[in-house]
């Protein structure tokens, strides 16, 4: 299955050419924003607004919450990274696992990857070339390999199921540098591993394949990963020693901080396996996952597979649920590996920590009470804008921004925005929303640049600044926090509260009621204040943590059990409705048919204080082409079918090889998708066409 096209930057779409196996071409994703902010601004004779007599204005609201919503899809170039799934069992999956001594499970994973490499120098012998591939059989049997996209259809031919990765980002916000301290790391054998970003050693590095975790830095700057650290940091406040496996960071050709699937599949298989030696007798019993594929829940995926494994093997996976706010039915937005049906997913309140406030001077306007949406904007400069695009390419051929304050008017998709006019070499953000309507906090690693937001009255007047004015920033300050709980706070989840604005809500697609746990969503650590998901998911595997030493015989799924809140959906979700197939269009090289197009899937991002985002995923394709008696000639997807699509327009075409085994007469395209938790399919036929 081929996807041809320009990916969007945010929502479940992809993009690339990948002959053989579905991928989208992308759904553009309508950003609503998170964080409101009343601020305080001048007048345009100097005077403060509330001052000359007035009344003060009122304090700034403010949401601490972080908006995320990016696609998961890898984009498509020359080659593709894939996963290739063994029918044998992984070790997690053996009955006799219990009674199997140490010497016996590294000879039964030995063997699993013995079995991979002969597959791989048999489809070398066949002209398919697979590079860089890493083995796994602990939790998952299968490896990850590189292989051109030509090559693709060739491995669907020959009966392999090439499964794509996914790109996971941290669900943290990027740090808002405050003054916190770090932790003394406490000792003790019982750790708990954190697949994130870069923190300290001990540990491993899923990326760079060594033993030598310490956060990367973006080869374009002076900026390091910090969300790996920070979670470590609310760990170790609370007396919970460590282990830091990164799956997910800055590296060659990365454009932001981002894992794939490969990378935390290889990350669960070395907490289960710290020493590598392919014995799982020393595996963690708390593994903290701090990254997320938004909208990626699936409950059969490589991943939850692997979850599944490690519950098996004896460890309990915590996990965001996302940042993606609330859904409407459906389905809901439970990222992966959250939407693992075995795996612990955490919710976030919006307590832990306080707001962070900045005081901006625009020519000799004061704004006061301005919320910091990222970073520290530690120095002024000049103003540059209002611009209003996504794209930090049309900013660059535009009004230059390089070395300037940036103010952007905030339209639907503000954390793109701000991501770009960063990227277009400002040395800051104003983000500005005359709409009076909440702003979002930036995931870690997206901004280049410090980000301050400003909403209604205020932000219309700072709409009207001159490009050129005079901007200063003044010190960063913090709230008080609206509930308890530091960095090491191991306390009650959530006190009480909701879900934060842009927690993600459930189901997930298999039906399972998610989250399955709410915790504060915000804290102080020497990276800066952190919030998102991934702070509240450290909170709990705190919790975990602990209860796994009370309870010493508890197996994962107890351990589970003992941490799901009570307020957590009892009943799963109602079937799904028939998945949204569009015709299918025939593509044509001149006279000749050479492939088909078609729309699958839905998606529509929806107002989080008015019911949310829509989204119908499809669980199976199988895409078929038939004789005129409607006999299957060729299945043109992987054995199986294709499973787990996200809403986009997918298409295919017809190798050459394809297209010369027909013979003379009338075909059609014939696709079956599946809707998750859903029996019937929905079927759709091309138009006919003639081959001769």
């Amino acid at each position: 299955m081929s996807a041809e096209g320009a990916a969007a930057e945010d929502g479940p779409g992809a993009s690339g050419a990948t002959p053989g196996m579905p991928a989208g071409l992308g759904a553009a994703l309508v950003v609503l924003a998170l964080l409101a902010v009343v601020a305080v601004l001048g007048e345009q004779d100097g005077n403060a607004l509330g001052g000359g007599g007035r009344e003060p204005a009122p304090a700034s609201k403010a949401a601490l919450s972080v908006y995320d919503g990016r696609s998961p899809s890898e984009p498509g170039n020359g080659s593709l990274r894939v996963l290739v799934e063994l029918p044998r069992p992984p070790l997690a999956e053996r009955d006799d696992l219990d009674e199997m001594g140490a010497a016996q499970q590294r000879a039964y994973v030995r063997s699993l990857e013995r079995e991979g490499e002969s597959l791989r120098s048999a489809l070398g012998a066949r002209g398919v070339e697979l590079r860089d591939a890493v083995a796994y059989g602990r939790t998952w049997d299968g490896f990850a390999a590189t292989v051109a996209v030509s090559d693709l259809a060739s491995l669907s031919s020959l009966g392999v199921r090439a499964l794509p990765v996914r790109r996971f980002y941290p669900a943290t916000s990027e740090p808002v540098p405050v003054g916190g301290k770090a932790p003394a790391a406490p000792s003790g054998t019982d750790r708990v591993a954190i697949l994130d970003t870069g923190a300290e050693p001990p540990g491993y590095d899923a990326l760079d394949r060594d033993d030598e975790p310490s956060p990367g830095a973006d080869p374009r700057s002076s900026r390091r990963e910090t969300s790996g650290a920070a979670l470590a940091e609310i760990v170790a406040a609370a007396g919970e020693p460590t282990l830091t496996i990164r799956v997910a960071g800055y590296g060659a050709n990365r454009q932001e901080i981002h894992g794939t699937t490969d990378t935390l599949l290889a990350g669960l298989e070395r907490a289960v396996d710290p020493d590598g030696d392919g014995a799982v007798d020393d595996a963690v019993r708390v593994a903290l996952v701090g990254v997320n594929a938004p909208y990626a829940g699936f409950g059969d995926s490589p991943e939850a597979e692997a979850v599944r494994g490690a519950g098996k093997i004896g460890m309990l996976v915590v996990a965001p649920a996302g940042n993606e706010g609330p859904a409407r039915p459906p389905n809901g937005v439970i990222g992966s590996p959250a939407g693992a049906r075995t795996a612990l997913a955490v919710g976030a309140t919006e307590v832990g920590a306080g707001a962070p406030r900045v005081d901006v001077t625009v020519g000799e306007q004061e704004l006061a009470g301005a919320a910091v949406l990222a970073g520290t904007p530690d120095e002024g400069g000049e103003l540059a804008g209002p611009v209003t695009s996504t794209d930090p390419s049309e900013l660059l051929r535009g009004r230059s921004l390089s070395g300037r304050v940036a103010l952007v008017r905030a339209g639907d998709n503000p954390t793109a925005q701000a991501a770009a006019a960063a990227g277009a070499g400002a040395t800051a953000v104003l983000l500005a929303d005359p709409r009076d309507r909440p702003l979002p906090m930036l995931p870690a690693g997206r901004a280049a640049a410090p980000v301050v937001g400003v909403t209604g009255e205020a932000a219309r007047h700072l709409l009207d600044a001159k490009s050129g004015s005079k901007i200063a920033f003044g010190r960063v300050t913090v709230e008080a926090a609206k509930g308890g709980g530091g960095a090491g706070s191991g306390g009650a989840a959530g006190g009480g509260a909701g879900p934060a604005p842009f927690s993600s809500r459930g189901p997930a697609y298999d039906g399972s009621p998610k989250p399955d746990a709410l915790a504060e969503g915000a804290a102080v650590t020497s990276q800066g204040l952190v919030t998102g998901t991934a702070v509240a998911a450290a909170r709990i595997a705190v919790r975990a943590a602990r209860l796994s030493r009370q309870r010493p015989s508890d197996t994962p799924a107890g351990l589970r059990e003992a941490l799901v809140s009570p307020s957590a959906e009892e009943a799963g979700a109602a079937p799904s409705p028939p998945v949204p197939l569009g015709p299918l269009r025939l593509t044509r090289r001149g006279d000749e048919v050479v492939g088909v197009r078609f729309a699958l899937g839905a998606f529509e991002r929806g107002d989080p204080f008015a019911g949310g985002t829509t989204i119908e995923p499809a669980s199976r394709l199988v895409l078929e082409l038939v004789d005129a008696d409607n006999q299957v000639q060729q299945t043109l997807t992987p054995p199986g079918g294709a499973r787990d699509l996200l809403p986009a327009e997918y298409a295919y075409r017809l190798t050459e090889k394809a297209l010369n085994r027909l013979a003379p007469g009338a075909y059609r395209f014939r696709a079956t998708a599946r809707a998750p938790r859903r029996d019937e399919p929905r079927t759709r036929r091309s138009t006919a066409f003639e081959v001769r």
